[in-house]
Formats: structure tokens, C-alpha cells, sequence
């Protein structure tokens, strides 16, 4: 996450990218993210990774209630992944 006053500036894209470099030079096959905001979610996508799972908070429940609450438009989580060229 970056911090509010930071974004629109390429810092996760340069972190994002850095992993990225260090998960090929180790040898790792792909690379997930896993998003809890809506913001972070597009711009995985923005960045050519592919959604694999997604969870909508309103059906995350315990004994029936939705376990979480966000303010929207974060409204669910989701899993990216992206393969990496070794």
C-alpha cells in the first residue's frame, strides 16, 4: 500500500517491478498479489496480472453476518497472479 499523499507518483509500480526482478532472479515461477481495495485491484490489472479468485466481503459471513464492512467501492478481495519469463 501507498500511503495517500504519495500515490500517482509510480511507487507501487517501482516496488511492484523490483519484486518482480528479484522473483525471476530466484527463480520463482509467478507472482500473486492478493488486493483488499478496489484501487489496488485495478491497477494489478492495469499491470497484466490476472485475476484468479475473488471474494465479495458481503458473503464472507460468521454465523450468518458479513464479517467486514468496508466503504465502497472496496467491495470485495481478489488474487492476482502473474507468470514470470525465467
Amino acid at each position: 500500500s501507498v500511503d495517500t499523499s504519495m500515490r500517482g507518483r509510480g511507487i507501487a509500480k517501482a516496488l511492484l517491478e523490483k519484486t518482480r526482478e528479484l522473483a525471476t532472479q530466484l527463480g520463482f515461477p509467478l507472482m500473486r498479489v492478493d488486493c483488499t481495495s478496489h484501487f489496488s485491484a485495478k491497477a494489478m490489472a492495469r499491470l497484466g496480472f490476472e485475476c484468479i479468485f475473488t471474494l465479495r466481503y458481503e458473503d464472507y459471513c460468521q454465523n450468518g453476518k458479513p464479517v467486514f464492512h468496508p466503504e465502497k467501492p472496496h467491495t470485495e478481495v481478489t488474487s492476482y497472479v502473474q507468470r514470470l519469463a525465467h
